[in-house]
This record gives structure tokens, C-alpha cells and sequence, in this order.
């Protein structure tokens, strides 16, 4: 709603279509990532997906809200179409809903088993933000969501512990 994505913001968006529809954006804080991402969904719905789900997974409770507070903003979406998942709630995509943000410490556990059972795999979006922090071992099972498109989000996606030393 009312928003012009930057052209670095646009051509994200038509790279990460020609990978495959996944991958992972870096991009320095506060620059754009949330607005890329709702233009990606928008993307996704008004020319592949017009049942597009999107589940963002975000590390802290604080960006949580903060994703719901842009989604507000800059969506079009009404907010009974948006659920959250964590810091006390536990919403899912029932009831009309199409946008579902989830805390990581939560999500990683309930995701998989809420797209499995309401069979919306082959139409989600799976936003990672912050995706550097989803490397320990039971954070990354959130990997394991059934999803047809993934995009990470992330000011420094390079980890310490990615690299092997000889």
C-alpha cells in the first residue's frame, strides 16, 4: 500500500525469481528487507500464486511485531489475514489467514506440523529473517517446512561456524 520499491529492491526480486524462486538476499539494517519481501509476495500472488501463503520466521519476539506493525503499514491484507506464531500466541493459517509470522523458538517446532496439516506447502512462501541465526541444529529444522518458495533475509548470512578449516 503506498509503496515504490527501490530498483536494487526490483532487481532482488527478478534475480531471485530466475534461481528458482529461492535464495537469500544481504542487504545492510535498515535498508529495505521487510518492503522486498512484501514485494516479492505481492509478486508471487498477482502473477503465480493466487493462494500464496507466506510464513516470515524471525528470531525475536521484538521483530515479530515489528513485521506485523509493516505488514499494517504497507499491506493490503486485512488483519484478521495475518496470525502469529510465539510470545504467546499460537495461530496458524486457519480462519482466512494467508500471512503468518512466527519467533524461531516456536516456529521451528510448530511450523512444519501446521503446513502439514493444512496442506499449504505447495503455496508458501517461507521468509527466514535474520537468517544467519538459524544455523544451530534444532533452529535449522525449520528448514524441514514443506514450501515451494524460500528467501533468506539477512545483513551478514556469513557464519563463523560455516567455514572448514584445514
Amino acid at each position: 500500500r503506498g509503496v515504490s520499491l527501490y530498483p536494487w529492491q526490483t532487481e532482488c526480486i527478478e534475480l531471485w525469481l530466475k534461481a528458482g524462486y529461492k535464495g537469500t538476499v544481504k542487504v545492510v539494517t535498515g535498508a529495505g528487507k521487510t518492503l522486498l519481501a512484501l514485494g516479492l509476495a505481492e509478486h508471487l500472488q498477482n502473477h503465480l500464486v493466487p493462494d500464496l501463503r507466506v510464513a516470515v520466521v524471525v528470531p525475536t519476539i521484538v521483530l515479530m511485531h515489528q513485521w506485523y506493525d509493516a505488514l499494517m503499514e504497507h499491506g493490503n491484507i486485512p488483519r484478521e489475514a495475518i496470525g502469529r506464531l510465539g510470545g504467546g500466541y499460537k495461530e496458524d493459517f486457519s480462519g482466512g489467514r494467508c500471512f503468518l509470522i512466527g519467533v524461531l523458538a516456536t516456529a521451528w517446532k510448530e511450523l512444519p506440523k501446521i503446513v502439514k496439516k493444512e496442506k499449504v506447502g505447495k503455496s508458501l512462501l517461507l521468509v527466514a529473517d535474520e537468517c544467519h541465526r538459524f544455523g544451530a541444529k534444532e533452529m535449522s529444522q525449520i528448514f524441514a517446512t514443506p514450501r515451494a518458495y524460500s528467501l533468506g533475509l539477512s545483513a551478514t548470512p556469513e557464519r563463523e561456524d560455516d567455514e572448514v578449516n584445514d
